[in-house]
């Protein structure tokens, strides 16, 4: 596990589409802060991943107050 800024960052597969784009999830205090591509990875996304919409909203999504 990598740390930035006192921000976890681990490597992961971003799911929520049948593209399963490389992902870096960027965790502070235990909770999803961010998403962002992992450059490590040889396989790009297309698009990239700061592209997408329900990478960027995942955070909302999942702390959401009305989320069951």
């Amino acid at each position: 596990m990598a740390e930035e800024e006192g921000t976890a960052v681990r490597n992961a597969i971003c799911m929520w589409c049948r593209g399963w784009c490389p992902a870096r999830v960027h965790i502070e205090n235990g909770r999803l802060v961010g998403i962002d591509e992992n450059p490590d990875f040889p396989r790009k996304p297309f698009p990239p991943l700061s592209a997408c919409a329900r990478a960027m909203a995942a955070p909302e999504w999942f702390y959401h107050p009305e989320r069951l």
